[in-house]
């Protein structure tokens, strides 16, 4: 799924890669629909870069067209030569800092698909920190001019160990048209944990849990808790309440016996957590837990509860239909087949 980097963070999505420019042009008349333009690649490259403000330092992986034809591929190549020199002023790196590669050594030339499946590829590297080595390669192109460039042709996988991971993904069509994106690193790895925090600034977060029956329900707490009260540091330090709330609001379909409440923090789920297990329906709802009210022992009808709720979330920054929508969810059956989620609180 695409969507605006501010809209993604301010949603709690998680981010894979972030697409830092992007941009297509074509290489006009040729001698035949095959016969690549060199000099619109290159103009193509620059004229990205610079729109951008993108240095070709900072970019440490080239996941190339590279049809693996000895035509297409020097001229490839040669053009990603010109274009970084041209943004370097004429300059010439010192030793080669990006990796060139293609998707089309594993997987081979998919047409239409080639250009998202790079994407794909790179986005993937991106994530796992991996730069992958050029299957199959046993003998270099004679053509290639690599020598003196900035470019070089891994032929093992290595750790991705640039301090801020950025590549280039270019695809081109058969009748001309060249295409080109800059991807880089998942924001969640940019901005430290209080720049989040300013982000999202403890804004409450519907959590839901549904089952078929009262005692899968039940289950389904105790797990959840179980897992949030566990000793293992490194999954706690990795785990986000807007993951948490994401993965409960999309990932799941919503069964009739319901309990769902706001939480700002994975404290806050924990306390209310245990809170469900222990106290009865009413109580419940003065903690801002809501039920099912077919349940016997979650269950029970309260005719005040939005009024229990308003005092129960008193000084939490909620949307005005915030609490009506968490009762509206939690505490009715839903129609048979509708799939209801957690309302989402403060958009």
């Amino acid at each position: 799924m695409l969507k605006p980097l501010s809209r993604a963070i301010a949603d709690g999505d998680h981010v894979e890669a972030v697409i830092a420019a992007s941009g297509e042009n074509h290489g006009g008349r040729s001698s035949s629909p095959s016969a690549p333009n060199p000099d619109a690649q290159r103009q193509l490259i620059v004229d990205i870069y610079r729109r951008a403000g993108i240095v070709p330092s900072s970019v440490s992986y080239m996941e190339a067209h590279g049809t693996g034809t000895a035509l297409g591929d020097p001229i490839e190549v040669k053009a990603l030569v010109k274009a970084f020199s041209e943004l370097n002023e004429g300059k010439l790196t010192s030793e080669p800092h990006c990796a060139l590669g293609s998707v089309k050594a594993n997987i081979g030339h998919l047409e239409a698909a080639a250009g998202i499946s790079a994407l794909i590829k790179t986005a993937l590297m991106l994530k796992h920190r991996k730069i992958p080595g050029n299957v199959h390669l046993k003998q270099l192109n004679p053509f290639l001019e690599l020598t003196g460039g900035p470019f070089h042709l891994p032929t093992q996988t290595t750790a991705w160990t640039a301090p801020h991971r950025r590549a280039g993904v270019s695809s081109f069509g058969l009748g001309g048209s060249n295409a080109h994106v800059v991807l880089e690193q998942s924001p969640s790895e940019t901005f430290s944990a209080a720049d989040v925090a300013i982000v999202f600034d403890e804004r409450p977060l519907a959590i839901g849990l549904s089952a078929r029956r009262p005692a899968e329900l039940k289950k389904m707490v105790e797990n959840l808790l179980k897992f949030l009260s566990s000793a293992n540091a490194e999954a706690q330090a990795e785990l986000r309440l807007q993951d948490l709330a994401y993965t409960l609001c999309h990932g799941r379909e919503a069964f009739p016996q319901r309990l769902a409440f706001l939480a700002s923090n994975l404290a806050e789920v924990r306390g209310k957590l245990k809170v469900a297990l222990t106290e009865g329906a009413v109580d419940l709802a003065s903690y801002g837990i809501v039920v099912s009210w077919d349940d016997p022992d979650f269950g029970g009808s309260d005719p005040q509860l939005l009024d229990v709720l308003v005092r129960a979330y008193d000084n939490y920054p909620l949307t005005e239909n915030a609490l009506t929508d968490l009762i509206a969810w939690g505490g009715e059956v839903p129609t048979a087949g509708v799939n209801c989620r957690p309302p989402p609180a403060n958009e």
